[in-house]
């Protein structure tokens, strides 16, 4: 998917409702919307529906690149800066939100003792713009990826990880029937029903 494809898509979505302010979803949600449709989407990650609620810009990062670098050699590739979208949040050299990702990853893998890369399928509930998904294809994952997502995110997803050469299956209904069933600070977000 190109930018053009993306706008296209984007604009062939029904308006979503514009009834509450941020930080709620629909705000986000109709934001992104309106943005992608009038602004270039190679500056995503500085619009606000993005900045605020999916970069970790404001978190201390320390202790998660700490962790990271007792086996620097498997995850310096993974916390390097995506090559689109004009990220803004490095530090010192990396991504703040891949270490985020990744971090994630790490502590899963050490309680668990099992690694990404050996999974046959994962399902994250609230993708984000896809920064998680492409951790995982950098760790070396070829199974199964599904996201569920509101559509606008779905299609801000499907563009930035087609910029990398890599794709996602999108699902209509979440389900935890998969080997990791991950959701990076979404399931709090989601009215308690959905929960």
């Amino acid at each position: 998917m190109n930018s053009t494809e993306f706008k296209q898509a984007m604009a062939a979505l029904p308006q979503p409702p514009n009834s509450e302010a941020a930080p709620h979803w629909s705000f986000w949600r109709h934001d992104l919307w309106t943005r992608a449709q009038s602004e270039p989407v190679d500056n995503f990650m500085s619009w606000p529906c993005i900045y605020h609620t999916m970069l970790v810009s404001h978190f201390p990062m320390d202790e998660q690149l700490a962790l990271l670098e007792t086996d620097w050699k498997r995850w310096q590739a993974v916390v390097q800066a995506p090559n689109v979208g004009k990220p803004m949040d490095t530090f010192r050299g990396v991504s703040r939100n891949m270490v985020n990702q990744a971090y994630h990853l790490k502590r899963w893998e050490d309680a668990t003792g099992k690694r990404v890369e050996d999974l046959n399928s994962i399902v994250e509930f609230g993708g984000g713009y896809g920064a998680l998904a492409l951790a995982v294809k950098r760790l070396g994952f070829h199974g199964d990826y599904a996201v569920y997502d509101l559509p606008e995110f779905a299609l801000l997803q499907r563009w930035f990880l087609a910029q990398h050469g890599l794709s996602v299956r999108h699902i209509a209904e979440p389900t935890a029937y998969a080997d990791l069933f991950i959701a990076l600070y979404s399931i709090s977000e989601v009215p308690f029903v959905l929960r």
